[in-house]
């Protein structure tokens, strides 16, 4: 069921073509498969907590990437990049 959901946030994201600006926040929809994997257990609680919630986009990377930015509970401050159907507008 998570799956198919997240499967069709990322179609939505996709349809809709919209590219944020560096500075606007947007959703992070999902990661891709493994991605925290060889994290530390506190920056892989941190990162898929954010989840479907805002996240600032930083910029774009020359290999499409986009970077985003968001300060933990704890207060350090994660940078991840992810392939942009990862990320949808608010």
């Amino acid at each position: 069921m998570h799956n198919e959901m997240l499967e069709t946030m990322i179609e939505d994201s996709e349809i809709r073509n919209q590219k944020p600006e560096p500075g606007q926040k947007v959703i992070l929809i999902g990661l891709p498969e493994g991605f925290v994997g060889d994290l530390p257990e506190d920056d892989q609680r941190a990162i898929t907590a954010m989840i479907g919630r805002p996240i600032t986009l930083n910029g774009y990377e020359e290999d499409g990437r986009v970077e985003l930015e968001f300060t933990d509970d704890q207060g350090v401050i994660h940078m991840i990049f992810v392939d942009p159907r990862f990320i949808g507008s608010l």
